[in-house]
Parts: C-alpha cells; structure tokens; sequence
C-alpha cells in the first residue's frame, strides 16, 4: 500500500501539468459546467425552487451548484484515469514497436501502422498504442522508425549508419522504463540482420517475421530471452547437418574459412567457395531435409545448431577468419547474431545479384568498436 501511494506522490509530482491540466477530465467537466450554467434559469423555471422532499427534507434545484459538482466529478476522475495511465506507462514491462529499414524501398510508416495492428490483435495493446506511447513516454512515431536509405557497398556509409542505429536504440530504450521488451520488425539485408542481433544481444526482444502469402503481414511473435545458451538440450532431434567440403589441409589451422548457412525455404545447394579465392576451408550448414521450413517455435533450435557449428569450428581448428555467407530468413539471422555475439573473427559477406559475387560487408568486431563513441 505505501509503494502504491509513494508511486502516486511521484507520478503526480513528475507529470502535474498534463494529469491536472491536460487531462481530458478537465474539458469533458468543463463543457458540462458550460451547458449547466446555460440551462440554469431554463431548469429552474420548469422545476420550480423545490423538487421533491423525502422524510420532510427539501431538496432544492441549483443548476449552478449542479454544474460545479459535475464538473469536479468529472475532472477528479480524469486525474485518476491520467494517473492511472502514467503509471501504468512508466511502472509496467512495455511493448515497444520498432521498425528498422535499411536500403528498402518499403513505406516504413506504413509497415509500423499495420504492425501495430498485429500487436493490438495478439498481445491486446490499444489500437492507440502510438498515440498513447507518445503522450505517456514521449515517444514519437519518428521514434521508433529507424530507416535508412544509403550504400550499403560503401564501408564508411555503412559503419557510419550501423553507428546511428545503435545510438538511437540505446536513445529509445532509456525513454521506456526498465524493463521493456523490444518487439522489433527488420526489413533490409539479411547481412546486415546479423549485425542487428549481435548489438542487441543483452536486450528482450521479440521477433516478428514478415509474410507475404498471407492476409496478415506479421502472423507469428518469436519471443527471445535475454541470454541465450549455444548448447543443445539432450537428446533433442536436429534439424540441420554441417558439412566439410573438400578435404581439410593440415595447414587449416588459423586459416580463413568460409560458412556457408543455407537453410532458405528453397536451398541452393551451390558450391559457395568459388565465389572466394581467399579463402582456406569451407563448412556448409544445410537443413536435414531438402526444403526448410522455420516454424515461430523453431527458429531457436536452428539458431542454437548453427552457433554450435560455428564454435565447435572455432574451437577445433581456431581460424584466423571465419567468412559468413547467410541465405537464410531475416529472423534466423538476427537470432544468429545475438548467439555469436562481437567477440568471434566473423566477417560478413553481402551477396550482389547484379553482379552475381560476394562482397564482405563488415566484421562483428569492428561493429562493436565503431559505434562505441556515440553509444
């Protein structure tokens, strides 16, 4: 009960001007106020002074007095609503809807419009959600709109809007209480979703995968903790093999390798290693079967197989570098990258299909230590 009254003292006293001032009870009250002092004279003629009398107590009709009392009735209840509001916005674990584009044409107001509607649907937030997020928290839907339209070929553009993205996660998230979860939409390169997850590693979030076939844009929610754990539970059935291709040389140690993930809906099965010259070895993960379908409840099992892959060949034969090829969904790879973390030699490589070859993009490591300055 104290907690509950000292969380009302400091809400209050933080808030004062839009629970006492801005509160809708305050206009609602005032515009009754307004019609009962207009009707006064008009009630009071049809009505008389005296209105009915119970047990020998006169009860007289004052519209005047009637509209004061009105109007305080519906003002304190409008503070009660507002603090009740506050409180609710800066006490409880929120939802907190993000979208991030990068280089993707894709209207991302509207991909936060009909993902706010997915939210309201599945986890029964308001239908105002934005709008009461911005009155309540302050944070507007330019908030938590993270899009950027750039080159990503071009390392200091990247680096640079890898760098911002950080900075205005850290920024959003010290504007919600404590504990929030960050329900997060991706939309861009699914390189670049690798470096997302491995930079939000220590957050809550959940996951939303984009579907096309579908009438609902965002039908599934892959909630994820806040520490992940790379190994397998016993006895669990897996879901994807890793494959050496091509002999190992006794000199694949320290050298550069190349893992190639292809657990796509429709697996290429190409020989990855021909699109590199630098490169040593090569690890290829595909799924057990040949069609991979990811279910919202399975994403964390391939996320936990692959990661194994990837450290059980760090382990064993610690190379120098290890070149990461993806083709696989967007959340697979965020997942993917909130497991390896900034702290493997992982560089990332970016497929260009116009000029049919591999580029590397960036390396985890380096992320970590550009955005540092402004995080």
């Amino acid at each position: 009960m104290l907690r509950k009254i000292n969380d009302l003292k400091s809400t209050i006293r933080t808030h004062w001007r839009p629970i006492f001032i801005e509160n809708p009870g305050a206009a609602i009250g005032g515009i009754v106020a307004i019609v009962c002092a207009f009707s006064a004279d008009y009630f009071a003629s049809i009505f008389g002074g005296n209105i009915f009398t119970i047990m020998g107590y006169a009860f007289h009709f004052d519209a005047y007095l009637l509209g004061l009392f009105l109007y305080v009735g519906i003002y304190l209840i409008g503070v009660f609503y507002e603090t009740r509001k506050f409180i609710f916005y800066n006490r409880r674990r929120l939802h907190l809807p993000t979208v991030v584009n990068i280089a993707n044409p894709v209207n991302a107001q509207d991909a936060l419009k009909i993902f706010v509607q997915a939210l309201a649907e599945k986890l029964r937030v308001s239908e105002k959600y934005l709008d009461e997020l911005e009155r309540y928290l302050m944070i507007t839907r330019d908030d938590l709109i993270l899009s950027y339209v750039i080159n990503i070929h071009n390392p200091g553009q990247l680096y640079d809007m890898l760098a911002v993205i950080r900075h205005n996660l850290t920024r959003l998230q010290k504007q919600t209480p404590r504990d929030h979860i960050l329900e997060l939409v991706y939309i861009g390169p699914v390189a670049i979703a690798l470096w997302l997850g491995a930079v939000t590693h220590t957050e809550s979030i959940a996951l939303w995968p984009h579907s096309r076939g579908t009438e609902d844009s965002y039908p599934e929610r892959v909630g994820v903790s806040d520490h992940l754990r790379v190994a397998l539970a016993p006895g669990v059935v897996r879901r994807t093999q890793g494959v050496v291709m091509g002999d190992v040389l006794e000199g694949s140690k320290g050298g550069r390798w190349l893992v190639a993930l292809d657990l796509s809906g429709v697996p290429k099965l190409s020989n990855y290693q021909d699109y590199f010259e630098d490169i040593d070895c090569c690890f290829y993960v595909r799924g057990v079967e040949d069609s991979v379908r990811i279910g919202a409840d399975e994403y964390i099992q391939y996320a936990q197989e692959v990661c194994q892959y990837i450290t059980d060949l760090n382990a064993g034969y610690a190379p120098r570098v290890m070149r990461l090829v993806c083709c696989v969904p967007i959340v697979l790879a965020i997942l993917i990258g909130r497991y390896l973390g900034t702290l493997l030699p992982v560089e990332v490589a970016h497929f260009i299909s116009e000029e049919r070859r591999y580029i590397v993009l960036f390396n985890l490591n380096d992320a970590r230590f550009r955005y540092q300055h402004i995080s």
